[in-house]
C-alpha cells in the first residue's frame, strides 16, 4: 500500500492499474480507443472558454510517495478544486496515459523526456480546450507512464477531437478513456484530506 493516506492509496492504485494497461498496449506510437464506451445524451454545445470556464484559481501541491512495489511516484495536483462549486458543470472523468520513452533507473523521465511529456500534455489539453469546458486536476508520474486527470463537460465531443488527435503522428504513446464521475471521487481521491505538499 501506498504511505501518504487510505484516500489516497486506492487513487493511485487507479493510476498504477492504468499504466499497466498503458504499458501493455502495442508498440506503435499511435494511440488507442477508449478503454469505456462512451455514451452522452448531451447535445453539442459551442465553447465559449471565458464564458463556461469557472476555473478556480492554481493552488498546486507536489507530493512524492512510492507505489505497492517501492517504486517512486510523484503527484502534481490542483488543490484550488478541493471546493469547487461547479462539478455539476463537468461530470465525465478523462484519464489519459502517456508512455514515458527515455527513462532514469527508477523508470521516472529524464530531463529531455519531462520537455517532450509536457508538450504532449499541452497538445492534449489545448486540443480538449479547444471543444469542451475542461478542468485539469493534476497528473500522477509513475514508473514507465505518466497520467493526466481532467473533468470535462462533454464527453462525446472530447472523444471525437481525442480521436481525431490520435490519427495524427505522435511522438509519445498514448491512450485515454472517459468514464462518468459525477461526484468527482476520482479527483476527492487526489486533492482530498491532508495532502503532504513537497
Amino acid at each position: 500500500m501506498f504511505s501518504i493516506s487510505k484516500k489516497l492509496s486506492r487513487a493511485r492504485m487507479s493510476l498504477l492499474t492504468f499504466g499497466v494497461i498503458a504499458l501493455l498496449a502495442s508498440s506503435s506510437c499511435q494511440a488507442h480507443e477508449p478503454a469505456e464506451t462512451v455514451a452522452s445524451s448531451a447535445a453539442p454545445s459551442s465553447v465559449d472558454q471565458t464564458k463556461a470556464d469557472k476555473t478556480p484559481k492554481e493552488n498546486w501541491c507536489l507530493q512524492k510517495t512510492e507505489d505497492e512495489s517501492q517504486n517512486l511516484v510523484f503527484i502534481a495536483s490542483n488543490l484550488g478544486y478541493r471546493n469547487f462549486s461547479h462539478k455539476v458543470d463537468a461530470t465525465w472523468l478523462l484519464q489519459v496515459n502517456i508512455t514515458t520513452k527515455q527513462q532514469n533507473p527508477k523508470g521516472h523521465p529524464t530531463k529531455e523526456e519531462a520537455l517532450v511529456l509536457n508538450d504532449v500534455e499541452d497538445q492534449i489539453t489545448a486540443t480538449l480546450r479547444g471543444v469542451s469546458q475542461v478542468h485539469f486536476i493534476g497528473r500522477a508520474t509513475i514508473r514507465g507512464s505518466r497520467e493526466l486527470v481532467y473533468y470535462v463537460k462533454n464527453a462525446e465531443d472530447i472523444n471525437g477531437a481525442l480521436s481525431t488527435l490520435v490519427k495524427k503522428p505522435q511522438v509519445r504513446q498514448w491512450e485515454y478513456r472517459i468514464t462518468p464521475d459525477a461526484e468527482w471521487k476520482h479527483a476527492d481521491d487526489l486533492i482530498g484530506g491532508e495532502p503532504h505538499c513537497l
